[in-house]
């Protein structure tokens, strides 16, 4: 089962894509550094990772095997990447000629290309290129983990969810106390290994989805349910950024993002499970058809924001309310053309490619 068979969480991923395109918006010109406090927009990532492992889990039994599952992940996330890229290159061409005029500038597009670049430390790597894929970047780590801990968690859910968490936050302190030093907002919020905890939480809330029984709340519960748990991830989202928790920098960077986790995946589950007046929101077939194309908006639009902050002089005597609502619309449109064009048709190739190759293998042995 993917995202898109429970409707609600499709809609979902349009509004935490949308909270991302806010995030970056904060450019002094369209709003201002700190416009959306108390809330911490950023954090609609780990709402991605814990999607991510909730649905997977939901839905891991239609894959004939772990390496299906894994091309299938590949497939998911790897063409809009190479799109964005190549976006990237052409919108800024030709100062973008200079990708290719240095050694360490080549290394660090191949790392990029690869989907490894949030293993480094160094901001000028795991930034690199096009920002916002670093979080795809530990996306792939989490698919690679997943067979490993998903039968971990399936069999003791809180006992495995709880030690994974608490193994990677103690790291955090290690890596702290040994080598002082470390880029901290990598340490605690963008390598691999730190989102995992996020990811792990997800394949939790699946496997309890799994396991509970059939609602049974009607509507006016249900809405109830909802409510509650959407005031509480957006209390929790707002506690963890106005009062920072500090132990060392790396695990204040892990809780300003992370903190708010298993709240988030309270309310994905309270939308997954009940029938309520939020979840029958974010079933409506536009909103869904954003959800759909979210992860495009997400990696393209900071694209469209840089460029935009390049050519401010152009649009001088343009309203820059004005000025916003074209760049979302051309953000939202470029999106929808790289989901139609791109993503869906590349990933239906890919997996019939794959299953191809492991027919006639078959056939062969």
């Amino acid at each position: 089962m993917q995202s898109e068979n429970i409707p609600a969480l499709t809609g979902l991923r349009f509004f935490a894509a949308m909270a991302i395109v806010l995030w970056h918006s904060q450019t002094g010109y369209f709003f201002a550094p700190g416009a959306f406090a108390p809330f911490y927009l950023a954090g609609a990532v780990p709402v991605f990772f814990v999607l991510s492992g909730l649905v997977l889990t939901i839905g891991f039994d239609k894959y004939r095997s772990w390496s299906d599952f894994f091309v299938a992940r590949i497939a998911r996330v790897w063409p809009a990447h190479m799109a964005a890229l190549v976006w990237l290159f052409l919108v800024f061409y030709p100062y973008s000629l200079d990708f290719f005029h240095h050694r360490e500038t080549v290394l660090r597009l191949v790392v990029n290309a690869l989907l490894l670049q949030a293993w480094s430390p160094n901001v000028a790597t795991y930034w690199s290129y096009n920002a916002p894929s670093w979080s795809v970047s530990c996306e792939l780590f989490a698919y690679a983990a997943f067979p490993l801990a998903f039968a971990a968690i399936r069999r003791r859910t809180l006992v495995w969810t709880a030690t994974i968490v608490a193994v990677l936050f103690c790291a955090i302190v290690a890596v702290d106390e040994v080598h002082p030093g470390v880029d901290a907002g990598w340490l605690g919020g963008v390598n691999p290994i730190s989102c995992f905890g996020a990811f792990a939480v997800g394949i939790a809330t699946g496997v309890w989805r799994r396991k509970l029984p059939p609602s049974r709340p009607g509507y006016g519960k249900g809405t109830v349910i909802q409510a509650g748990a959407l005031a509480l991830a957006l209390g929790a989202n707002a506690f963890f950024a106005s009062y920072p928790i500090v132990i060392t920098l790396g695990t204040a960077e892990f809780i300003l993002l992370f903190g708010a986790t298993p709240f988030y995946a309270a309310l994905l589950l309270a939308l997954a499970r009940y029938d309520g007046m939020i979840s029958r929101g974010l079933s409506c077939p536009a909103i869904v058809y954003g959800g759909e194309i979210s992860y495009s908006i997400y990696l393209f639009h900071q694209i469209f924001i840089r460029w935009h902050s390049d050519e401010l002089q152009i649009f001088s005597s343009v309203p820059m309310w004005c000025q916003y609502a074209g760049l979302l619309a051309a953000i939202l449109i470029a999106a929808a053309a790289v989901h139609h064009v791109i993503e869906r048709p590349a990933r239906r190739g890919i997996r019939a490619a794959w299953k191809r190759l492991t027919s006639k293998m078959a056939t062969a042995t």
